[in-house]
C-alpha cells in the first residue's frame, strides 16, 4: 500500500462541503425569488451565485481528491472496503478556527462516508484500544464516528494504522482503502514502529492509503510540563516544594500560574442532593511568568503549614488558549506524623551523629522534625514491637543472637526497612556468618580492609537511585574525597539480589541494598557514628566529623527517607498506569467508594495487602472513601503524559520515512 494522497487539506474537504450547501441554498433562493415574481436582477444574481459555487466545488473536488497517481477518492461507483483511522489523543482537542481537530476530522469523515455506496464495508478505528472490526453497516459507522472522543491512553497512530491495513486486507471487495485522520503531530509517529509500518505497507500493495491532515499549520500553545514534588509523603509541618516548566509553542507574553490545595476533610467527598461535594480548595501560590516561543520557564511554589491527611492539589495556567488539556497538572500528597525510627546503638556508643542529622534538636523542639528517633541498646531489641517503627537502624552492631536476627528478618519480610552500619564491633566469624544472620546480610563479611592514608572514600558512579537523587545536580562537585575512610568491611561474595548503591573509589562495595520480602535492607560497610577520636582505637572514617560534612548530612537524610517511605504508596501517576496503594488489613477498610474525575462513584475492594485501581484513563484526582471505626480518606492523582499534548508538526521527511515517499 502506497499513500495515494500524502496529505489532503481538511480546509478543502470542509470548504467542499460548505460550497455544496451554499450551492443548494442559493439555488433554492433563486427558485423562491422567481416563484414570487421578484426582479430578474435578484433571480439572476442568486442563480449566478449558485452556478459559481457549483463550479468552485467541481474545481476544488478535482484539486482535493485528485491524487498524483490519478486515482480519485470520490470514485464511488462500486462498493469498497474503507477503514477510517482517527487520532484521538488529547492533543486533538486543540481548537483552531473555533473547531477542535477531532471535530474537523469527524466532519470530514462524515462527508466522506456519504460518498460510499450503501453496501460498502466501513470500519472506524481510533487510538483507544479496541478490536479492529468492520461496522455492521454505514449507519453503525456513522454512529461510531459521531461518538469519537479523546482518550487519555492513546495508542501510537502507527500501531492503529497497522491494525487498519491488516483489517482492510481481510475484505473480499476489490477496492480496499485506509483513511488516516491526523493532526500530523510528531508524537503520533514514533520511531519504534517504523519497520512494522513499512512491512505492513509492503505486504498490502492493493490497499490504498490516504493521510488526511486536519492539523493547524502553525499551532500556538502554552502549557505546563510534569510536576516535580519534594515528596509525596511528608511529615506534619514539613514544607512542600512544587515545581513545573511552563513551555510555549509559537506564543510570547505573560501568563499566570497558580497553585490550589484542598483541605484534608474526612467528611468529603460526599454526594448531597445529587451534587458531589469536594474538600475546599484554597489558593496557595501565584506566579506571573514571561514565555517565549520554543522556551521553557521554571515556576516554583513552597507551601508551609500542611495539616495531617491526604491533600489533592492542582497547578494551572489561568486564561485560555487552544489546548486546555495541558493547562493544569494535578498532584496528591499524604501528610503524616514524624516517621518513628528505632535506633540501636552499641553499649557505650553514641547515636548523636545520626539523630542530629535526621532530627536536629531545634526541629524536635518546634515539632518540625521529619523523624522521631527512639534509641535503645541491642539487649533491648527483643523487647521491642518492631512493627511500630518505619525503620530500624543498627549502629556498629556487635554479634547478635539467632533470635534477634530472626526477628529482624521477619520485620523486613513483612515490609519493614533495616539500615545496618557495620563497624569495629562486628566480628566476622561470630554470629555474622550464622545462617540467621546471612538471611539478613547482603553477603559474607570477608575481612576488614584498612589503610593509614586518606586515599579511600565513597565514590558514587551514578545518582539514579532515589536515595542519591539530591546529589544529581551537584554530581561533579560533591567533595567525597574530603571525607576519607580508613577501615571498612569487605563483603563478598554478594547475594544475587544485592545491589551496590555506592562503591568505594577503589571498587569495593560501600553501600549495598537488598530486598527481603516486602521490605529492604541497606548495609554500610563502614559506620556512620564514629567519633573523630574514639577511646583506644582509630576512627573508621571522617564521614560525620570532617569539616563542613554536608554530604554526610544529605546522604543520611535521603537514605533514611528512602527507608521509611518503603511502605508509603506512590500517589501520582500518568494515565493508563495501574494505581497500587498499600493496604493494612488490620487497620484499613476492605471496601471503598472510588470517586473518579469523570464518572459516578463506584465500589472497589482491597485484595490482601494491596488496593489496585486499573482504570486511570482520565486525568485528575481519584478519591477513595471507606469506613473503619470512622471515615478513612485516601487518594491519588493522574496526569496526561507530556507527549499526548505535543503539538509540534512532524517533518515531511519523517512522514516519508514512516509511510514511504
Amino acid at each position: 500500500a502506497r499513500p495515494r494522497v500524502a496529505s489532503a487539506r481538511v480546509g478543502d474537504w470542509l470548504t467542499l462541503g460548505g460550497l455544496s450547501a451554499v450551492t443548494l441554498a442559493l439555488a433554492g433562493v433563486a427558485v423562491f425569488a422567481a416563484a414570487t415574481r421578484r426582479s430578474k436582477a435578484i433571480v439572476y444574481g442568486f442563480a449566478g451565485g449558485a452556478a459559481a459555487a457549483a463550479l468552485a466545488g467541481i474545481m476544488l473536488l478535482a484539486s482535493a481528491l485528485g491524487a498524483s497517481s490519478g486515482v480519485a477518492i470520490g470514485d464511488r461507483q462500486a462498493p469498497g472496503a474503507a477503514v477510517l483511522v482517527f487520532d484521538t489523543a488529547p492533543r486533538m482537542q486543540y481548537r483552531n478556527n473555533n473547531q477542535t481537530r477531532l471535530e474537523a476530522a469527524r466532519d470530514t469523515a462524515l462527508w466522506l462516508l456519504r460518498q460510499f455506496p450503501f453496501d460498502s464495508q466501513v470500519a472506524v478505528l481510533e487510538a483507544r484500544p479496541q478490536p479492529p472490526v468492520f461496522s455492521l453497516d454505514l449507519a453503525a459507522a456513522k454512529k461510531a464516528i459521531e461518538r469519537l472522543a479523546p482518550t487519555g491512553v492513546p495508542r501510537p497512530l502507527t500501531e492503529v494504522l497497522i491494525d487498519a491495513i491488516e483489517l482492510a486486507k481481510t475484505s473480499e471487495l476489490k477496492r480496499r482503502e485506509v483513511f488516516v485522520f491526523t493532526d500530523l503531530s510528531q508524537a503520533a509517529w514514533p520511531s519504534d514502529d517504523v519497520a512494522a509500518v513499512r512491512r505492513a505497507l509492503s505486504e498490502a500493495e492493493d490497499v490504498a492509503l490516504y493521510v488526511i491532515d486536519v492539523g493547524a499549520e502553525q499551532p500556538m500553545n502554552v502549557g505546563l510540563g510534569p510536576l516535580s514534588l519534594s515528596g509525596q509523603t511528608l511529615t506534619k509541618n514539613s514544607p512542600l516544594q512544587v515545581e513545573a516548566d511552563v513551555f510555549s509553542l509559537g506564543m510570547s507574553g505573560e501568563r499566570t500560574v497558580e497553585l490550589l490545595l484542598e483541605e484534608s476533610d474526612a467528611s468529603r467527598p460526599t454526594i448531597r442532593d445529587g451534587q458531589l461535594l469536594l474538600p475546599t480548595a484554597h489558593p496557595r501560590g501565584r506566579e506571573i511568568v514571561t514565555v517565549a516561543p520554543g522556551e521553557a520557564t521554571r515556576v516554583s511554589f513552597q507551601i508551609q503549614g500542611l495539616e495531617l491527611g491526604v491533600h489533592h492539589g492542582v497547578v494551572r495556567l489561568t486564561g485560555q488558549d487552544g489546548l486546555p488539556a495541558d493547562d493544569e497538572r494535578h498532584f496528591t500528597i499524604d501528610v503524616r506524623q514524624a516517621w518513628p525510627v528505632l535506633v540501636v546503638k552499641p553499649r557505650g556508643g553514641t547515636a548523636r551523629f545520626l539523630v542530629e542529622a535526621i532530627a536536629p534538636y531545634e526541629l524536635r523542639q518546634t515539632g518540625q522534625a521529619s523523624f522521631e528517633c527512639h534509641t535503645i541498646e541491642p539487649a533491648d531489641l527483643l523487647n521491642q514491637e518492631l512493627t511500630n517503627f518505619a525503620a530500624v537502624c543498627l549502629l556498629d552492631p556487635g554479634p547478635l543472637t539467632p533470635d534477634v536476627w530472626q526477628r529482624l528478618h521477619e520485620y523486613c519480610t513483612a515490609g519493614g526497612s533495616l539500615g545496618m552500619f557495620l563497624g569495629h564491633n562486628a566480628d566476622a566469624p561470630s554470629s555474622f556468618h550464622d545462617e540467621a544472620a546471612q538471611a539478613v546480610l547482603p553477603g559474607r563479611l570477608e575481612r576488614q580492609w584498612r589503610t593509614a592514608s586518606r586515599d579511600v572514600f565513597l565514590a558514587p558512579s551514578s545518582y539514579d537511585h532515589p536515595a542519591l537523587a539530591e546529589f544529581r545536580s551537584l554530581s561533579t562537585s560533591v567533595p567525597w574525597s574530603s571525607f576519607p575512610v580508613f577501615r571498612y568491611w569487605q563483603i563478598a561474595p554478594l547475594d544475587a539480589d544485592a545491589r551496590v548503591l555506592i562503591p568505594f573509589n577503589q571498587g569495593n562495595p560501600a553501600v549495598i541494598e537488598q530486598p527481603i520480602g516486602k521490605g529492604r535492607v541497606v548495609t554500610f560497610a563502614t559506620p556512620i557514628s564514629d567519633p573523630a577520636r574514639p577511646a583506644g582505637r582509630q576512627t573508621w572514617n571522617e564521614l560525620p566529623t570532617g569539616e563542613n560534612a554536608w554530604p554526610y548530612f544529605v546522604l543520611v537524610n535521603e537514605l533514611m527517607r528512602y527507608l521509611v517511605e518503603s511502605d508509603a504508596a506512590r500517589l501520582n501517576y500518568t494515565t493508563g498506569e495501574i494505581a497500587a496503594l498499600g493496604q493494612q488489613p488490620q487497620r484499613d477498610p476492605e471496601i471503598y467508594q472510588l470517586f473518579t474525575p469523570n464518572a459516578e462513584p463506584q465500589e472497589i475492594a482491597a485484595r490482601g495487602d494491596r488496593l489496585s485501581i486499573r482504570f486511570t484513563e482520565n486525568p485528575g484526582a481519584y478519591r477513595l472513601k471507606g469506613n473503619r471505626g470512622g471515615p478513612v480518606v485516601r487518594g491519588f492523582s493522574v496526569n496526561l503524559p507530556p507527549e499526548t499534548t505535543e503539538l509540534r508538526r512532524v517533518e515531511s521527511t519523517r512522514l516519508d520515512e514512516v509511510l514511504g515517499e
